[in-house]
C-alpha cells in the first residue's frame, strides 16, 4: 500500500514548503505521508474483513461449562 501512496510525496512536499517555508519539515513530512496513508488504507481494508470472519466463526466456539453469572451477583463469598 505504501508504494501506491508514493505519488503523494512530491505533492505534499511542494504544498508544505509553500505553506510553511520550511524545507526540512516539508521534506520529512513528505517521507512519512505515504507510510501513514499506507497504514490507514491497509487497516480500512483488512479490519472489516477480519471482523466479519470473527463474527462468522463465533458460533463455532465451544460453549462455556458454567452459565454466566447475573450482572448483580458478586464473585466472592463476602457480602
Amino acid at each position: 500500500m505504501t508504494q501506491l501512496a508514493l505519488p503523494l510525496r512530491p505533492l505534499l512536499r511542494g504544498f508544505l514548503e509553500q505553506a510553511t517555508g520550511n524545507f526540512f519539515a516539508a521534506y520529512y513530512a513528505a517521507i512519512l505521508a505515504p507510510v501513514i496513508v499506507g497504514i490507514l488504507v491497509t487497516a480500512a481494508v483488512t479490519l472489516p474483513l477480519t471482523c466479519t470472519a470473527f463474527a462468522a466463526l463465533h458460533e463455532h466456539l465451544p460453549q462455556p461449562r458454567t452459565p454466566p453469572r447475573p450482572a448483580g451477583e458478586r464473585s466472592d463469598s463476602t457480602a
